[in-house]
């Protein structure tokens, strides 16, 4: 089945605990744990944990916007830029989304890409310019 004590659901989320059930409350506390695991340097606790609030809420744009900044500073280019999109896709008007995924572009040799990424960005925000 799809609940979470299905041994697939297990090797895909982890242990059980760390699957959030689609209330806000849980997905709340699920996205603060990810941060606590982030700010500790527990990088795979937290990937683990941001990756679960997008299984249950595949368009929750902060947590987006986290992990790709989390695996942009561990040079998972290709991941962030992944994750940037999916994001820019639910806000086209996220200016700061356009400049990360300019700089894993530009890290992925990319670079008329970042370009347009970057321009992009100073379009809709022209104070990172400064």
């Amino acid at each position: 089945g799809t609940d979470a004590s299905s041994p697939a659901r297990r090797r895909i989320m982890g242990s059980p605990e760390s699957v959030p059930s689609g209330d806000p409350t849980t997905l709340a506390r699920a996205e603060q744990r990810a941060r606590q695991h982030r700010q500790a340097g527990q990088w795979h606790e937290a990937e683990r944990a941001y990756r679960a609030v997008l299984q249950i809420k595949p368009d929750h744009v902060p947590v987006l916007g986290s992990l790709g900044d989390m695996l942009k500073d561990l040079a998972r280019h290709e991941e962030a830029c992944h994750l940037y999109q999916r994001l820019l896709q639910l806000r086209p008007d996220c200016a700061e989304a356009y400049s990360n995924l300019g700089v894993g572009q530009k890290n992925l040799g990319r670079y008329e890409a970042a370009e347009a990424s970057y321009r992009r960005a100073l379009q809709i925000k022209p104070a990172l310019a400064e």
